[in-house]
């Protein structure tokens, strides 16, 4: 798990103050954790791509003039729908001790053998949701497709990640290899030619 340091200042609240910062090239939003009062901030928009724009999970090191730094996470954040800036985030203050639920990455590493003799790739999971403690939090997770053959596939009942429990259904498929288009077009055709020749010989009958 990497750490990203941002330094923030804390804002007043309103739309007209959030407009303002935005056109200075600030982001709005607010810091909060178990227990404590939710505090309004600001960050320069650039500091926040590393979080944004990255396949992996930071940690962040938050600097805020006068106080103590402190360690949280990006927990959501908002795109113009328009522009596809960044209009406003959440950070979530991390406590030593205490679990936390949050989504990290997944990364596929190695060959499939399946892909070699014209099978396709087919990854349906980008990120999990997993809960643990601060100190096991992952950066990404990997998963190892270098035995997968055509038709094979890897769901979330096969991982197994010490100290982090993965909340997704167990049953998720997160990558497959399937077979290529033309194969299955023409297993397609026999059985609907079998279905028709079984359907004749059984109206002779």
């Amino acid at each position: 798990m990497s750490d990203v340091v941002i330094q923030a200042v804390e804002r007043n609240t309103g739309k007209q103050h959030a407009k303002a910062l935005r056109r200075k090239g600030m982001v709005p939003g607010i810091v909060y954790g178990e227990g404590k009062e939710g505090i309004p901030i600001a960050v320069r928009e650039q500091s926040l791509w590393p979080l944004v724009y990255t396949q992996h999970f930071h940690t962040v090191t938050l600097k805020i003039d006068g106080k103590p730094d402190q360690t949280c996470i990006l927990k959501d954040f908002q795109l113009d729908p328009i522009t596809d800036r960044i209009v406003h985030f959440d950070f979530q203050l991390l406590t030593e001790g205490h679990k936390i639920t949050v989504e990290v990455p997944v990364t596929l590493v190695g060959e499939a053998p399946g892909t070699k003799v014209g099978g396709i790739l087919q990854q349906a999971v980008s990120k999990l949701e997993i809960e643990c403690l601060p100190t096991n939090i992952p950066d990404h997770i990997e998963i190892d497709i270098s035995e997968l053959k055509i038709g094979d596939s890897i769901s979330v009942a096969d991982l197994n990640l010490p100290n982090i429990e993965i909340l997704n259904d167990p049953e998720e498929v997160i990558v497959t290899i399937i077979a290529p288009a033309k194969e299955a077009e023409v297993s397609g055709a026999e059985e609907s030619e079998g279905e028709t020749q079984e359907g004749t010989a059984e109206a002779s009958a």
